[in-house]
């Protein structure tokens, strides 16, 4: 399996253990991440989404610190498009 170490880094910003509203979220990644490490994390989002030998849900639980809980596989897909690319990447399609 794949390491996706700037995404991992990237997850706790949306554990529940921090109490952010979604705005507070995307403020902190966007401050955290301009300029640095985006076409890393460009290239990890483009193959975590393709990548067939990962579970999304397990990869966003994070050994429990569940940084999003999603429901199935489509579901935690749709947050890392909505919750990272979009916001990160706002002009360009997955």
């Amino acid at each position: 399996m794949k390491k996706y170490p700037c995404l991992l880094n990237i997850l706790p910003i949306y554990s529940a253990n921090y109490s952010l509203s979604e705005e507070e979220e995307d403020s902190l990644l966007i401050s955290s991440y301009k300029g640095v490490a985006l076409d890393e994390i460009k290239q990890e989002l483009k193959t975590i989404l393709q990548d067939g030998e990962i579970s999304l849900v397990e990869f966003l639980d994070m050994d429990g610190l569940e940084a999003y809980p999603a429901e199935d596989e489509e579901d935690a897909k749709n947050f890392l498009v909505e919750r990272l690319w979009c916001v990160l990447f706002p002009k360009e399609a997955p």
